[in-house]
């Protein structure tokens, strides 16, 4: 899938502006935003419920606003569109089935039965983790190319997300979908990303790989002697805290080069710390991510 110039307005507020992507097969993809950046909107712009005002979203070169057949290829439900709540999950399923040509109603039966969800309830009688679950289990059923979780496991506690993201994970080995993912708890997005994208006011302000991040960047915690903040320190590195003497550093482009300079500014102590999200987060907030994009191929 491939999103070229996007631009989108609502009530003549810009939602989207400039946004360019493009997510390749088998790829998962945290999408990290305050709310209010777009993640909604970009959401119902990629799976074709809002039409964008400018730019063109394909699938294999071919425009999904003029190819309504392409909707096959993608699965997302709107929270805000409550339309489930009236029907059974056997009606659901019937819904999607008929939706989705690859709808593989062995495996949602066995997710069904592995996950304790009655067939027969209806969704509205479900606790909001069921719900999640449920949901889940629809587009791991549908064999939809692409899936578009929004929040997917709020709600649940810790052994069943732990399950339902095993299962996400199989699927994925065996079929090869792309997924994009928002979610709040980014301990919880790390174990399973690949990408990560920061959505600020509508665009996308940082597209970064974390195995980038992890082979060729480095966290450290660092002290000096005295209360001045090196020159390589500020050269090479992004500043994550400071609390007296002590200084936690990102350098996005660690060197044998930058710990001998390290070295020779004669440090109280030099620690070598694991990089996250929330790091990463801090950084784009501040705006002082250093890290190349990466172009991808569709």
């Amino acid at each position: 899938m491939k999103i070229i110039s996007m631009y989108k307005s609502i009530n003549q507020n810009q939602q989207l502006n400039n946004i360019n992507l493009t997510i390749k097969k088998g790829e998962i993809i945290g999408l990290i935003g305050r709310n209010g950046a777009g993640k909604t909107t970009l959401f119902r712009c990629l799976t074709n419920q809002y039409l964008p005002d400018q730019g063109s979203i394909t699938i294999n070169e071919k425009d999904i606003a003029t190819h309504p057949e392409l909707k096959e290829n993608f699965f997302y439900i709107d929270e805000q569109a409550d339309f489930l709540s009236a029907y059974s999950l056997s009606t659901i399923q019937h819904f999607y089935e008929a939706a989705y040509p690859k709808f593989d109603c062995q495996h949602y039966f066995q997710l069904c039965t592995t996950f304790q969800l009655d067939k027969q309830a209806r969704y509205r009688s479900l606790s909001k983790g069921m719900r999640g679950i449920f949901k889940l289990i629809l587009g791991i059923a549908s064999n939809a190319e692409y899936l578009f979780l929004d929040e997917p496991f709020d709600g649940l506690d810790a052994m069943v997300k732990k399950e339902m993201i095993q299962v996400i994970l199989e699927h994925m080995a065996i079929h090869g979908n792309s997924i994009l993912i928002t979610s709040h708890n980014l301990n919880e997005l790390e174990t399973i990303v690949d990408r990560c994208l920061f959505l600020v006011n509508g665009e996308i302000s940082y597209d970064v790989y974390l195995e980038d991040l992890r082979t060729q960047g480095q966290k450290l915690q660092l002290a000096f002697a005295k209360n001045k903040i090196p020159e390589v320190v500020r050269t090479h590195g992004q500043i994550l805290t400071k609390q007296r003497k002590t200084l936690t550093v990102f350098f996005p482009y660690y060197s044998e080069t930058i710990r001998q300079q390290l070295m020779d500014e004669a440090p109280l102590f030099i620690e070598e710390t694991a990089f996250s999200l929330e790091d990463l987060l801090k950084l784009a907030a501040a705006a002082t991510i250093t890290m190349p994009k990466k172009e991808t191929i569709e």
